[in-house]
């Protein structure tokens, strides 16, 4: 890295690697320059399952600052050596973006095969999503990743819904969300309510093992998670907020990092 948008790693440089030995992707001097921030030594690693843009796995400014800020180490999960990759880890993001997800996810059916995901990044975050899970590592959804986290435990999505509010926006503040848990909102971000971006074109209509923390008006769920399994998602992105100094988007990625040294004491010591 980099390569493209940002920070990337093009396909090219990691072919040669599968089937030899499973590559570790992680951020260079000339990253942390472009940052123009570093995490301490020792800081925990937190895996990042990248996104694809031109054949190469990417991640975003705005996700990489607002990791290396909350004082952890990015490191870049790809979608075929992901599992065994997060094995350093003690805490994994599973971010925002825009992919087909599994036809069970918007259904009553359990009936549905479980076992068919649409693409290699569906698959890719779920298999992540319980690789982390089975060894308690720590972790964050962010948007899609948080939905994909809801469904994949029990919860349900729905394609279409009504808010007062437009949901999928460029705008910077789009609408408030506020505490339906009001003590674990409290833990979290230090306030009750608070206004976000928003670009999601679908939500998560009901939730089986994940616990409701806030919604937007209308009802549209916005973060939840489990306190026993470390699991946080938050519909919105935090991480456009905190590179700007946003303190309170940026207790989101704290958050992690919280769970994260903790699970590197247990663990890594």
């Amino acid at each position: 890295m980099p390569a493209y948008n940002a920070f990337g790693i093009a396909d090219s440089e990691l072919t040669d690697c599968r089937g030899k030995y499973i590559p570790t992707i992680k951020f260079g001097d000339e990253c942390y320059e472009v940052l123009g921030i570093r995490p301490p030594l020792g800081a925990p690693k937190v895996g990042f399952l990248l996104g694809r843009e031109k054949d190469c796995s990417t991640m975003d400014f705005n996700y990489a600052y607002a990791i290396v800020a909350a004082n952890m180490e990015p490191v870049g999960l790809d979608y075929f050596n992901a599992i065994e990759q997060i094995g350093e880890c003690s805490g994994l993001i599973l971010p925002g973006g825009s992919f087909e997800s599994p036809a069970w996810y918007y259904s009553d059916d359990s009936s549905l095969d479980r076992s068919e995901y649409p693409n290699d990044r569906s698959k890719a975050y779920a298999y992540t999503f319980y690789t982390a899970l089975h060894m308690e590592i720590p972790v964050l959804g962010i948007c899609a990743g948080a939905q994909v986290m809801a469904a994949e435990l029990g919860g349900h999505l729905v394609k279409e819904f009504k808010a007062p509010q437009p949901h999928k926006t460029k705008e910077p503040l789009a609408h408030e969300i506020h505490a339906i848990n009001v003590v674990m909102m409290k833990i979290i971000l230090g306030v009750t309510s608070l206004v976000t971006n928003s670009r999601h074109s679908e939500a998560v209509r009901d939730f089986a093992a994940l616990d409701l923390y806030a919604t937007a008006p209308g009802g549209v769920p916005e973060m939840w998670g489990s306190v026993k399994d470390n699991l946080l998602g938050v519909q919105w992105h935090p991480e456009d907020f905190a590179v700007k100094g946003d303190k309170v988007h940026k207790r989101v990625y704290d958050w992690l990092a919280e769970k994260a040294r903790l699970y590197q004491r247990q663990n890594f010591s």
